[in-house]
């Protein structure tokens, strides 16, 4: 596997990030999590997308999450999540 895991191209999906090598944007795994499927769902669904990029794809949002959690206060109107 090569080491990239998006890319962001305007000729590739209109820019959207998508997996690398692929036209299949990140958002889409976000969205099958969101809505409580696995990601051994996903990836039997997007067999052409390695479980690495997926696994490196979670843990750069978590590191990207933590490293930006000073910017995030009580001060900010959350959604309600129910």
């Amino acid at each position: 596997m090569n080491n990239k895991i998006i890319n962001v191209d305007p000729e590739i999906s209109g820019g959207v990030p998508v997996f690398y090598g692929t036209n299949i944007p990140v958002k889409i795994l976000f969205e099958y999590l969101e809505k409580g499927f696995s990601i051994d769902k996903f990836l039997d669904d997007y067999n052409f997308i390695d479980r690495r990029q997926v696994v490196k794809l979670l843990e750069l949002s978590e590191n990207l999450l933590m490293s930006t959690s000073e910017l995030l206060s009580d001060s900010i109107i959350h959604p309600n999540l129910n």
